[in-house]
């Protein structure tokens, strides 16, 4: 208990306080919709940047050009994502009478950009498996030189494969969560992004039904001593 604090709200007061009762302010990174293709287009210069899009009707992925419109909001596509470092045909060995020469991917780095939550699940799990027993040597070469950007439903829990989350606040506004090196890399395309308060606040009201079901817990012993077993 705190000295000149009595009664429970000394008690427990400064707990609350620790889980955000009262007011905190924190700062988070948004971007605006129209905004997206301008730093796509930036960030072609040095990566090949892979969108979904739309063709004859069916959605694909598919190389930004100059006249592609992004489909944000795709259920399911043709070929899955996985074609970039997984493809369904590669050449691995060049022959030669005197020996044999691996062939080694392009090295320029690929952006995989718009990913939705069912993608983003698959390439962890094939991650996963590619990972077990035998480290699969042509997938991580191609694996490691790509950069995953998902677009998510607001606080929607996300693989651990991917490097940068938009986080959708309303339909002309996203909310951008770096998850790697390589996601801070594209957030620090300042121009193209905001910094906006977020202020998390919780009423006097809020704080006095707190107290209520505080005084209740401490009346009933069974359950005081069950809280305080866990």
């Amino acid at each position: 208990q705190k000295s000149g604090e009595g009664g429970l709200r000394g008690i427990f007061m400064p707990l609350c306080e620790r889980r955000s009762c009262g007011f905190t302010q924190k700062m988070e990174l948004i971007i605006e919709k129209g905004n997206i293709p301008k730093l796509l287009n930036l960030l072609s210069g040095n990566h090949h940047v892979i969108i979904p899009q739309e063709r004859k009707g069916e959605i694909i992925f598919d190389e930004l050009t100059d006249h592609e419109d992004i489909v944000l909001d795709y259920r399911v596509t043709v070929l899955p994502p996985k074609k970039y470092f997984l493809p369904p045909d590669e050449n691995l060995f060049i022959y030669s009478q005197k020996k044999v020469r691996t062939i080694n991917p392009d090295n320029k780095k690929i952006i995989i950009f718009g990913l939705n939550l069912k993608d983003m699940e698959a390439i962890t799990q094939l991650d996963e498996i590619m990972s077990l027993h035998y480290h699969d040597y042509f997938y991580w070469k191609r694996r490691s030189k790509c950069i995953l950007v998902g677009i998510t439903d607001r606080k929607r829990v996300v693989p651990s494969s991917v490097d940068l989350i938009l986080e959708r606040v309303d339909e002309q506004l996203y909310r951008a969560v770096s998850l790697t090196k390589d996601g801070k890399m594209i957030l620090s395309k300042k121009r193209f992004f905001k910094k906006r308060n977020v202020n998390n606040t919780v009423s006097k009201s809020h704080n006095s039904q707190v107290m209520q079901e505080l005084t209740k817990l401490l009346l009933d012993p069974e359950t005081l001593a069950d809280a305080v077993k866990w």
